[in-house]
């Protein structure tokens, strides 16, 4: 589908650590992000996403990001929950998504059994 992306516009979306290409189609928009992205960054990335979004599917391009911190990595794994795509997505950036998800199944497996009294 990705690769049927007719291209509407092209446009820049930048802060001093990052930038966004925003590729518009019928059906998607893909931002495709590129450099170093941080917490400090993530309202103003919040409102840019919630911006370009306009009622489509979200797509986001991460094959150019070079830096993430933690509360990236947190904010990715809710996008991605609530369906925006993660495309080229680095291993690094998916190996902590996963983990994250990972420990939140562990923990939410302790609290049940705690609830259940269950050692």
């Amino acid at each position: 589908m990705l690769s049927q992306l007719a291209l509407a516009r092209d446009v820049p979306i930048s802060t001093d650590m990052w930038k966004a290409n925003r590729l518009d189609s019928t059906q998607l928009v893909v931002l495709i992000l590129s450099g170093r992205l941080e917490g400090q960054q993530l309202q103003q990335l919040r409102e840019s996403l919630a911006r370009e979004a306009d009622g489509k599917r979200l797509v986001l391009d991460l094959k150019e990001v070079r830096l993430v911190d933690q509360s990236v990595i947190t904010f990715l794994a809710d996008c991605e929950a609530r369906g925006t795509w993660l495309r080229n997505c680095p291993g690094y950036i998916r190996d902590w998504i996963d983990a994250g998800k990972s420990g939140e199944a562990a923990e939410s497996e302790a609290i049940s059994k705690r609830e259940l009294d269950i050692p």
